[in-house]
């Protein structure tokens, strides 16, 4: 028997006289694939990782998605695990962890580990306790999934490149984005892509230092920044780029220019201007009427039994709409039903560029769930229900309300301004950001695709 690392000394047949073959290279060069094993219940995440994998470039065999990497999904699956399949990954579950086909297929890796003394499975544990794991890939190092995926997605792309896994697709993401996207659903016609970034206009030069004669407590200062954006500092210093509300007793005692200096009383001075246009944002929403939740964590239109409440606005397509942004629904579960509230609360994040010279802000739709009387619901039920409520919005129902928050806040205006004097005033552009794409989405061809998988 020939030794499987030896060198074979081929010296009859034409051709390979004198010529030292490496048998083993020779068949690594085959094993080329990553073989993912799994129980159909965890097919949403395979699937998910199917993708990822593919659009970096490595050729995957799942039974769910057939084609990618090039090959069909082999009929001797045995066969293809032994000689073309470079790691295995098991995806370990409460579903896999003991249905027959996952288990012979973990069987058969197993076999193929010891035979090559390698760390040929990769266990992917999603969602087992460690002293759950099957006993025969129990001590071996796996990845985990079960809290994060894109930090198990990372930990396995090091294992694999740690392995030098081949990842030999060029083209692995436009394979994906042709598998999830048909190309008949494309128009050769330009179209405009709204985005949630609010481009912001002018920004106050100068940050005062604002002092008060009198003591102002935290529980002060924040019933007070309803009113009036500021930083506390202590309990007499403040810094804002506005005065405070008439009736305070106040100095503005300096100035400073925050595009000239990189600290304002050792405060970095961009943070300090991304936390007062933040704050400023919450002012304009507060004397709109807009609420904020017992916890302070939700900033929402308030419930009204008097009058539904909606929103006017002018859509992407240039007609008058208008959107519900409080109301109460009915949710019907074994036995009973209940009713809830729900209430659309925006959020906003300024951004800067990579030079943090330009700041943009980001406007984010929350939904806040609450029952008739008002209070948080927990979150197992409020999620249920943020469902119910929004399971018909699509894209556009989204863009929506986006386009309605913008022009609640801007009175129809074409800015928000917030403040008097111009070169006090801070200023967004009430319309969210537009790019302009070389093609676009023939919805009617959507619709038809959309209706003929209901009917299936």
């Amino acid at each position: 028997m020939v030794p499987r690392n030896s060198l074979v000394q081929q010296s009859g047949s034409r051709g390979t006289q004198g010529r030292a073959i490496d048998l083993t290279t020779e068949a690594n060069d085959n094993r080329d694939h990553v073989f993912l094993s799994y129980a159909w219940e965890d097919a949403a995440f395979v699937e998910w990782l199917v993708y990822k994998l593919t659009a970096l470039g490595f050729k995957v065999w799942c039974d769910r998605i057939k084609i990618f990497g090039g090959e069909p999904f082999p009929k001797d699956i045995a066969l293809a695990i032994k000689e073309r399949t470079h790691r295995f990954l098991a995806v370990m579950s409460e579903y896999s962890a003991e249905k027959p086909n996952p288990t012979k297929e973990r069987t058969l890796a197993l076999g193929i580990a010891r035979e090559r003394q390698e760390d040929f499975i990769i266990p992917l544990n999603l969602g087992l306790k460690p002293t759950e794991l099957p006993w025969m890939v129990s001590d071996l190092s796996y990845v985990d999934f079960s809290t994060n995926w894109a930090e198990g997605l990372a930990m396995l792309l090091k294992a694999l490149r740690k392995a030098e896994t081949p990842c030999p697709l060029d083209n692995g993401a436009d394979m994906v984005s042709q598998s999830i996207i048909p190309q008949e659903i494309f128009e050769s016609q330009s179209e405009s892509v709204y985005s949630n970034f609010l481009l912001i206009t002018r920004i106050p030069q100068a940050v005062s230092v604002i002092q008060f004669d009198h003591r102002l407590s935290s529980t002060a200062w924040g019933s007070l920044q309803t009113e009036w954006a500021s930083h506390r500092v202590n309990d007499h210093v403040f810094l804002s780029f506005h005065k405070p509300p008439s009736g305070n007793s106040y100095r503005v005692v300096d100035a400073h220019s925050w595009q000239s200096t990189d600290e304002i009383l050792g405060i970095d001075s961009k943070d300090l201007v991304s936390e007062l246009i933040r704050k400023n944002l919450h002012v304009v929403c507060c004397s709109k009427g807009l609420v904020w939740s017992i916890d302070h964590k939700w900033l929402h239109f308030p419930y009204s039994s008097k009058k539904r409440k909606r929103v006017s606005f002018v859509d992407c397509h240039g007609k008058g709409n208008n959107i519900q942004v409080v109301g109460e629904r009915k949710f019907f579960s074994p036995g009973k039903s209940t009713q809830y509230r729900y209430h659309l609360a925006p959020t906003f994040r300024v951004m800067r560029d990579m030079f943090g010279e330009e700041f943009l802000v980001r406007l984010g739709v929350r939904i806040r769930i609450t029952d008739t009387s008002g209070r948080a619901l927990p979150k197992n039920s409020s999620l249920a229900r943020m469902k119910h409520v929004s399971k018909d919005w699509w894209n556009h129902e989204w863009l929506n309300r986006y386009l309605a928050i913008c022009s609640f806040l801007s009175d129809g205006e074409e800015e928000i301004v917030i403040g008097e004097q111009e070169s006090y005033q801070l200023a967004f552009c009430s319309k969210p950001l537009t790019y302009s794409s070389e093609v676009s989405l023939d919805e009617e061809n959507i619709d038809i695709r959309r209706e003929g998988r209901k009917s299936k």
